[in-house]
Order: C-alpha cells, then sequence, then structure tokens
C-alpha cells in the first residue's frame, strides 16, 4: 500500500482511534505505543490534514510538501515564543 492509498483509507473512525492513541500513548487494549509507532501516525495523521483539511483555522499546517505554514506572521512569532519559553519538544 502507498503512502497516498493509505491516507486516502482513512476513515473518520481511524482517524479518531489514531489521534486518541497518540494522545494516550497507548493503543485501544492498552500497549504502549512505541517511539516509531507513535511518530508514523503523527506523519500519517499530518498527511491527511494537509490534503484534506488545509485551511482548518489552526495556527499552522503541514502542506503536500511537508513544509510547516503559518496563518500569519505574529501567530508564528507566538508558537516561538511558546516554544522558547517552554522548551516544548515535538516527538
Amino acid at each position: 500500500m502507498t503512502v497516498d492509498q493509505l491516507i486516502a483509507s482513512m476513515t473518520p473512525d481511524i482517524r479518531e482511534k489514531l489521534t486518541r492513541a497518540v494522545e494516550l500513548g497507548k493503543w485501544p487494549d492498552g500497549v504502549r505505543l512505541s517511539d516509531e509507532q507513535r511518530q508514523t501516525i503523527m506523519e500519517a495523521l499530518m498527511l491527511w490534514q494537509a490534503r484534506y483539511e488545509p485551511h482548518n483555522g489552526e495556527a499552522y499546517t503541514i502542506d503536500d510538501s511537508g513544509e510547516m505554514r503559518f496563518l500569519c506572521d505574529s501567530e508564528k512569532e507566538r508558537l516561538e515564543a511558546a516554544h522558547a519559553t517552554f522548551k516544548i519538544t515535538l516527538q
């Protein structure tokens, strides 16, 4: 299965379960996600969002090429300040 096929086949139920798994760090049956699984799921969800919800009102989105896009410079500055202040590490 190609990445395009995978993204196209994601139903709302599947997206919800994957989102929940990333949020909780475990599958519905309680098994912990590995770091690799978590990263792969987040990438798949971002690709789906870039393809099907490119302008969903978020301060930033990931476009089809994988680049982060900000709605405006002030949002970008706010997020950068939050990152510096709270030392957020994206995994």
